[in-house]
């Protein structure tokens, strides 16, 4: 009886859902259980943080950890990198980090010859530092 006279009292009043909890579920769900395991295990070293890592070496320890059969694809893999960096607050490839495709290449050497090849970078930052800009120390030089 309580609940009907609630409900008719209040038929002009909108009841409002916790959108946080739903965001947060909804962020889960698309991530997936395996792959939320595997990035709390591996960011849980502040050396992961603030600093480009390749997106195959990322890839590799995500199927790794997860066997080949449990893995996502890798492109669902970044787009489930992202929506975890969504969920715990990270920045996932800062902007002034990318390219004008969205996403952040490095050239590196190939060891042992002279050749250069790109490869995809992942950056997420944890909060302390998204300028992705090098310090460099002056104390000591004069000018």
């Amino acid at each position: 009886m309580q609940c009907c006279k609630l409900y008719l009292s209040n038929l002009n009043n909108e009841f409002k859902a916790p959108m946080d909890n739903i965001t947060k579920n909804n962020l889960k769900a698309q991530i997936g259980d395996n792959c939320i395991e595997w990035a709390e295990d591996y960011f849980c070293e502040e050396e992961n943080y603030n600093k480009n890592i390749q997106k195959q070496e990322l890839y590799k320890s995500y199927c790794d950890y997860v066997g080949n059969k449990s893995a996502i694809g890798v492109r669902k893999f970044k787009k489930a990198i992202e929506r975890f960096c969504e969920l715990k607050s990270y920045v996932f490839n800062p902007e002034n980090m990318c390219d004008s495709s969205g996403r952040i290449m490095v050239n590196l050497a190939i060891p042992g010859s002279q050749k250069r090849i790109k490869k995809e970078c992942f950056y997420i930052a944890n909060g302390q530092d998204i300028t992705g800009q090098l310090k460099i120390s002056t104390d000591g030089v004069e000018f």
